[in-house]
């Protein structure tokens, strides 16, 4: 609850309504002043989407007689993003966290060890999951020349139809 009365009355008499989630939604604003020179109730919102902006503001007709009630002279909210408030007992507790965290974990290294020696990666060399040493890495058909037609004709009329790289298959 808030500090200001007039404000507590507010959500008072909004729980009354019929619509529930308009109220919970109010309620879980932050009070923070009435600016009489712009006639505006400023509440902060945790959570100051666009939805939660528009369902209240979509809902005016059940909510504003109640605030120009209690506040005189008031026509709408001015919605503020309310900022996160760090307590001491939060920062204590995530320093203690990060500690344990600390603690109870390895060093990070960028080395990956595999479980099993045999399939370490050497200098240029390869393992696959089958045990099949490679000297390099192995090699992706390579692009090949056809723009002589009549030693690739039937490669070029591919070509024709289907615009694109013709590479070599191996095997």
């Amino acid at each position: 609850m808030s500090s200001d009365p007039t404000w507590n009355s507010f959500l008072n008499k909004l729980s009354q309504i019929d619509n529930q989630f308009l109220s919970s939604i109010i309620s879980q604003a932050e009070f923070l002043k009435f600016d009489t020179e712009k006639k505006l109730v400023e509440i902060g919102l945790s959570n100051n989407n666009a939805f939660i902006r528009d369902t209240i503001n979509e809902n005016k007709k059940e909510w504003l007689p109640i605030l120009k009630e209690l506040y005189k002279g008031v026509i709408n909210f001015e919605f503020i993003k309310k900022k996160h408030q760090i307590t001491g007992k939060a920062i204590i507790k995530a320093v203690q966290t990060e500690q344990i965290i600390k603690k109870a974990s390895p060093p990070k290294t960028n080395t990956i060890t595999p479980r099993n020696p045999a399939a370490q990666k050497t200098a240029y060399s390869y393992r696959s999951f089958s045990n099949k040493s490679y000297s390099q890495k192995p090699k992706f058909n390579p692009t090949i020349d056809v723009s002589d037609k009549e030693k690739w004709p039937k490669a070029n009329l591919i070509k024709d139809i289907f615009p694109g790289k013709v590479k070599k298959q191996q095997g």
